[in-house]
């Protein structure tokens, strides 16, 4: 099947005990431009659930959706998805994992685009299992996570950050921009300021003899700032990076 929407407006859409507050998709094509999805709800993906898909998000926004369970916004499977030109994922929350976005083996892409104010359990705006990322010039900020990762809480796959822009992004556990197990990490010229982990408890700040090894691999000002970082927290004010690497170039942390 294949899906293309213009120039239109879809709100207050909700599926109480199944998937997909206003699109399911299984196998096809979905294509949205210049589109608003609002308000939407569903057990997962509370705007869009997506299954061995490809979807194109042009000029469109997914605002003030809701997932009972993973996937605020969209939640993917095996799928492929792109957004582009001043796409907003804003304002979306899941009550497990993935505010904005949920991935679970899904290639994506993320351009020139807003990904602001999103909140769940884990990976405030995005929550990924065995997927592949790319952000490229755009903007993540202001999402929340109760438990881990603020942004981004990733198990497995790779992180490609360039000229990407995020403060603000907040966890009640660890790793206020990114939480990261077995993720590749790649990240250049982009800015990374004013992110918190804030653990309900107090706890001394330390460095596992396995984070030791890790640090050392890292030029000495990262490690600076990774270590100031991580006195805000439990574990990674800015970022949790647990048998991971990272490759890092023109970025700056405060």
């Amino acid at each position: 099947s294949f899906v293309e929407v213009h120039a239109s407006s879809f709100d207050l859409n909700r599926c109480d005990n199944c998937n997909g507050g206003t699109l399911y998709a299984d196998g096809g094509s979905v294509h949205l431009v210049g589109t608003a999805v609002l308000n939407s709800s569903a057990v997962q993906g509370g705007a869009m659930y997506v299954r061995s898909s490809t979807v194109q998000l042009q000029s469109t926004q997914v605002r003030g959706s809701n997932a009972t369970l993973r996937g605020g916004g969209l939640a993917l499977i095996g799928s492929t998805l792109n957004i582009s030109d001043a796409s907003v994922l804003e304002g979306n929350r899941a009550a497990v994992r993935g505010g904005a976005l949920d991935l679970v083996e899904t290639v994506t892409g993320i351009v020139d685009s807003d990904v602001s104010s999103n909140v769940a359990a884990t990976g405030g705006a995005v929550a990924s299992l065995t997927s592949a990322i790319e952000v490229r010039s755009s903007a993540v900020a202001q999402n929340a996570a109760s438990a881990d990762g603020g942004a981004f809480n990733m198990l497995e796959g790779s992180l490609l950050l360039q000229a990407v822009e995020s403060s603000g992004n907040e966890a009640s556990n660890d790793g206020g921009f990114l939480h990261a197990t077995e993720v590749v990490n790649v990240w250049r010229d982009s800015s990374l300021a004013n992110n918190t982990a804030r653990p309900s408890h107090h706890t001394t700040p330390h460095v596992t003899h396995r984070a030791a090894r890790q640090l050392s691999r890292l030029p000495f000002p990262l490690i600076a700032h990774l270590l100031r970082s991580a006195l805000q927290a439990r574990y990674g004010g800015a970022s949790y990076i647990d048998r991971s690497s990272i490759a890092v170039e023109g970025v700056t942390m405060s």
